[in-house]
């Protein structure tokens, strides 16, 4: 698994990484990580065709209460022990969201397959 922030989008961690860990159980990854997950505080509606540090970025804007994700994102990629501080000093560790790449059952959706043939944006591999 292969990974650069900047460039990789929500469908290059989908198809390379989550696929992959739930194949085995055929879940979505939430089910492999909490077999009966909890009710979200937050659903997040997003393009697979983002780049998927962003994504978090803004999940993790919204935890702090913060309506901009762009700092947030710079500090996914120099300083993550900041972000968990944060979050720990205002309580939002616990905050759950809902986000249809990991809630979903990836294996049993169109999105188990490539019928479009679409390749990572790193290194080109279908």
């Amino acid at each position: 698994l292969h990974w650069k922030p900047t460039v990789h989008l929500t469908r290059d961690v989908v198809r390379q990484a989550i696929i992959p860990l739930t194949a085995g159980k055929r879940c979505s990854y939430a089910e492999l990580l909490h077999p009966k997950p909890p009710r979200p505080d937050a659903i997040v509606t997003h393009s697979w065709q983002t780049n998927f540090r962003d994504l978090v970025a803004a999940i993790v804007a919204d935890a702090l209460g913060r309506h901009e994700y762009g700092v947030i994102a710079d500090l996914l990629d120099w300083n993550r022990e900041a972000l968990v501080q944060m979050l720990r000093a205002q309580g939002s560790m616990t905050k759950t969201y809902w986000v249809c790449a990991f809630s979903v059952g990836q294996h049993e959706s169109i999105c188990g397959t490539n019928a479009c043939r679409e390749t990572d944006s790193l290194t080109g591999i279908e």
